[in-house]
């Protein structure tokens, strides 16, 4: 049986922590929001895959990621529809 280092173990995400964690995005009135159990940083795309804003942070709750005018963007692979 090969042995595991402890940092390989230490450094590594859990399984019940990936089906934990919760990650949603939305708009209102022109704002983009995440809601997430983690803080990170994320890349906003417009519709035709150009960059819109470069590694928004977020952090552990609800954090405003950017304000955009109306249009279909995509972060993280999912659309978000602005009004």
């Amino acid at each position: 049986v090969p042995i595991i280092p402890d940092t390989i173990v230490n450094d590594t995400t859990g399984f019940e922590d990936l089906i934990n964690d919760v990650f949603i995005v939305y708009a209102s009135q022109g704002c983009v929001y995440i809601k997430s159990t983690k803080s990170g940083t994320v890349d906003i795309y417009d519709i035709l895959s150009r960059l819109i804003v470069k590694s928004a942070a977020y952090s552990e709750g609800v954090t405003m990621v950017a304000t955009l005018p109306k249009g279909v963007y995509i972060i993280e692979g999912k659309k978000i529809f602005v009004r």
